[in-house]
C-alpha cells in the first residue's frame, strides 16, 4: 500500500466492470481510492460528508467512534488518517488516538442514504464524541442515537430533521 501514499484520498479507480467486486473486496484498494471503485464509463456515487469532533485525555486512548457501523458509510477519517471500517453492519468502529486533545473526524455516506447511515444507537456510549453536524437528508434522530455520550456538547441539526425520539439524547 506504500505505492498508494501519494494518491488523492478522493481519487476514483475505474476498472473493467467484471473486476469491480474483486477490487472492492480488497481493503488496500478501497482505502486508497476514497472516491470509489467504479466500472469504466460509470460515474461514482456522490457522497455527503459528516463532520465530528472527539476529545481524548491521554495518548494512545482507545475509543469507540461509532457503536453501530452501517455499510452505507464509505470512509471515516480522524485527523486526516483513514480509519479501517468494519466488514459487517452493526459492528462498532473503534480507533486508538495517538495523542491527547481535540480530534477532527469526518465520515462519508452515499447521497440519498443519509438516514440509513444515521440509525438508532449509531453513537450510543461514544464517550469521546464532543460535536457533530448531522447531515441534511436525515429526517429522524432515532432511539438512543446519542445516549450516554458523556462529552457531547454540540449538535447541529438540519432543517430536514422533523422527528427526534424522546430517548435520542438519553443521559
Amino acid at each position: 500500500t506504500d505505492s498508494f501514499d501519494s494518491i488523492d484520498s478522493n481519487a476514483v479507480l475505474h476498472v473493467p466492470r467484471e473486476l469491480v467486486d474483486a477490487y472492492k473486496a480488497d481493503s488496500s484498494w478501497t482505502n486508497a481510492f476514497g472516491g470509489g471503485i467504479v466500472a469504466i464509463g460509470d460515474t461514482p456515487t456522490p457522497l455527503t460528508v459528516v463532520n465530528l469532533k472527539y476529545k481524548t485525555t491521554e495518548a494512545n486512548q482507545h475509543a469507540t467512534l461509532m457503536s453501530c457501523y452501517k455499510k452505507s458509510i464509505k470512509k471515516f477519517t480522524v485527523d486526516g488518517v483513514d480509519v479501517t471500517l468494519p466488514t459487517t453492519n452493526g459492528s462498532p468502529l473503534t480507533y486508538t488516538f495517538p495523542s491527547s486533545g481535540e480530534h477532527v473526524a469526518t465520515y462519508e455516506v452515499e447521497k440519498g442514504k443519509e438516514q440509513d447511515a444515521f440509525n438508532d444507537t449509531l453513537f450510543s456510549s461514544c464517550n469521546e464524541l464532543t460535536s457533530i453536524d448531522i447531515p441534511s437528508g436525515v429526517t429522524t434522530i432515532w432511539w438512543s442515537t446519542f445516549a450516554y455520550c458523556e462529552s457531547l456538547t454540540s449538535v447541529t441539526i438540519p432543517d430536514t430533521v422533523t422527528s427526534i425520539n424522546e430517548s435520542a439524547f438519553e443521559n
